[in-house]
């Protein structure tokens, strides 16, 4: 769990700790897959044509068409997913030199939730299947928290949070991310507990964020390409920052008008803006950082 900033020699410790998403679902119904569209390609094998294995239950197998617009499932995918999940990969870049970094974080067996609550969403799709409700808004960040120790005045701090369209939403969701330092916060399960001044964090910690808009894409009934989307977030500590233990999150927020019209023109009736209207008890991703 260390890593080497570029402001000095000595080594931050991270720790990731994963929150479950954010689910705002509307149940609807309605949609019905047409046949042609699903075809459920069930075998007996273990392994699709992807390198991925069969997911089966007592509903059936889930057709390969859902993973069809995702990268090719990489060989040493557990390898890197169990560095992920252990925190030895603490900035959440640079995964492998033999593939990309969305080769990873665009599978759904990327999020920790996935065996849980994932897989029986997608393991009834068949020609004519018509879902009971189908999601139209919901959203998370994986990690949801993470704790970084060791830091020090003068320090650049590099995080990345990954948002995602949870399971079976079917719509295009965009929001502004916004940073935040908020009043009090905790991990959770209470790990770490911060209580600060935001006006005075805000005076040692200048955060920049990267980018500053997304589109998470429909998970459902396919995974599109882009329902995952990274932020990147720098943390520049000033020199005079006081040892202690600080708070910064990133809250999803109302988006710039012209980018809301933009969407609304490219996607129509599937679009939702997710950031802006509904109030949150905490920021989807938040980062505690320890300075010694």
């Amino acid at each position: 769990m260390k890593r080497k900033t570029k402001a000095r020699k000595a080594k931050n410790s991270y720790q990731k700790l994963f929150l479950p998403a954010i689910v705002l679902v509307i149940v609807i119904g309605g949609l019905v897959l047409a046949k042609g569209g699903i075809t459920n390609t069930a075998t007996t094998t273990t392994i699709n044509p992807q390198g991925r294995q069969q997911y089966c239950d007592s509903k059936g197998c889930i057709p390969d068409v859902v993973f069809v617009n995702l990268p090719n499932m990489p060989h040493d995918f557990k390898e890197i997913d169990l560095l992920v999940s252990f925190s030895q990969l603490p900035s959440m870049l640079n995964f492998s030199v033999q593939y990309p970094d969305s080769a990873y974080y665009l599978q759904p067996e990327f999020f920790p939730t996935w065996e849980e609550s994932g897989i029986n969403t997608y393991t009834p799709l068949k020609d004519g299947y018509k879902p009971a409700y189908i999601g139209i808004e919901g959203y998370g960040a994986y990690p949801g928290d993470l704790i970084i120790r060791g830091a020090a005045p003068g320090d650049t701090l590099r995080t990345t949070s990954f948002w995602h369209s949870s399971w079976g939403v079917a719509t295009y969701q965009g929001t502004k991310v916004d940073p935040v330092f908020p009043a009090n916060g905790e991990t959770d399960g209470g790990a770490m507990v911060v209580n600060q001044d935001p006006e005075l964090v805000a005076k040692y910690i200048n955060v920049t964020v990267t980018p500053e808009v997304i589109l998470m894409e429909p998970s459902f009934p396919f995974f599109q390409k882009g329902w995952v989307q990274p932020v990147r977030m720098e943390m520049q500590l000033s020199s005079d920052i006081p040892k202690g233990n600080y708070l910064v999150g990133l809250i999803p927020s109302e988006l710039p008008r012209a980018i809301r019209g933009i969407w609304n023109r490219e996607h129509r009736l599937q679009f939702v803006e997710v950031g802006g209207f509904l109030g949150v008890s905490r920021p989807t991703f938040q980062a505690f950082i320890v300075v010694e």
